[in-house]
């Protein structure tokens, strides 16, 4: 089995319990992408490691009905790739919010998530600092207009 690889941090793509595309591998910081913060990358490994005992506690993973996640420049990435729409009061509590990088720093930029031609969310800030993780607050995306076929894809304006 080959692992898919996200393009932009050339690192396996994953979902939010950071299991990858082959079934009980998982993985976590500067393997997902390069040059992180060593805190972070501790948190991500400790996430990983409550995700495999949950995995092998449960019968079965379910890898069904998550949507592909991709992100267009200047935006560097977005971790984990793959997400799964939860209810609202679930996202905060069951997943880490998924991040995204810069390449560099911005100011009065608009970020958006769009499922082809239907922009799903829009959030504006004052600005966004280059290669520090930003997360994205999917709980507030308009989940019944994505498409799972079309995934979605977040820019910048």
């Amino acid at each position: 089995m080959t692992l898919k690889k996200d393009p932009c941090t050339l690192g396996p793509a994953v979902d939010p319990t950071l299991m990858t595309s082959v079934q009980n591998i998982f993985a976590a910081g500067n393997v997902l992408r390069g040059a992180d913060m060593h805190d972070l990358c501790a948190l991500e490994g400790r996430l990983a490691g409550r995700s495999i005992l949950r995995n092998f506690r449960a019968a079965r993973a379910d890898t069904t009905n998550f949507i592909p996640m991709r992100a267009e420049r200047p935006i560097r990435y977005i971790v984990p790739q793959r997400i799964r729409p939860l209810p609202k009061r679930l996202f905060s509590k069951s997943i880490p919010w998924p991040a995204v990088q810069m390449e560099r720093t911005l100011l009065r930029p608009t970020l958006e998530a769009w499922c082809g031609k239907e922009r799903i969310w829009q959030g504006s800030f004052s600005k966004l600092i280059g290669r520090t993780r930003i997360p994205v607050p999917v709980d507030k995306f308009l989940w019944d207009r994505v498409d799972p076929g079309l995934g979605v894809t977040l820019r910048v304006t």
